[in-house]
C-alpha cells in the first residue's frame, strides 16, 4: 500500500516536472514562447492566421488614408470641391474590409 502511494507520489512529480520545465520565456524575447500543450499550438497557429487578415486590412487602410492625404493636398488641387461627403467612398471602405474579413 505505501508502495503504491509513492509510486504515484514519483509519477504525480515527474508529470508536474516534465510539464513545468518545457520551455521557459528568454530574455528580450518577442513573440510566444515553444508551446508546452497542443493547445497551445492551436493558439498561436490561430494567431498566425489571424494576422494575415490584420496586415492585409491594415495595409489597406493605410493605402486608402495616404491616397486621401494626397488627392485632396492643397496644391494638387487648388479649387477645393463643393462637397462634404463622398457616399461612395463610404460604402467602399466598408464594403471591401468586409469582404476581406469574409474570404
Amino acid at each position: 500500500m505505501l508502495y503504491k502511494k509513492i509510486l504515484m507520489l514519483k509519477i504525480m512529480l515527474f508529470n508536474f516536472f516534465n510539464i513545468t520545465l518545457c520551455d521557459a520565456a528568454e530574455s528580450w524575447q518577442i513573440g510566444f514562447q515553444d508551446p508546452a500543450s497542443p493547445i497551445m499550438e492551436g493558439m498561436i497557429n490561430f494567431h498566425n492566421y489571424i494576422m494575415v487578415f490584420l496586415i492585409s486590412i491594415g495595409t489597406f487602410v493605410l493605402w486608402m488614408l495616404y491616397k486621401v492625404v494626397n488627392s485632396f493636398d492643397e496644391n494638387v488641387n487648388v479649387i477645393s470641391e463643393k462637397f462634404t461627403h463622398s457616399s461612395n467612398m463610404e460604402i467602399i471602405l466598408t464594403i471591401i474590409p468586409a469582404i476581406i474579413l469574409i474570404f
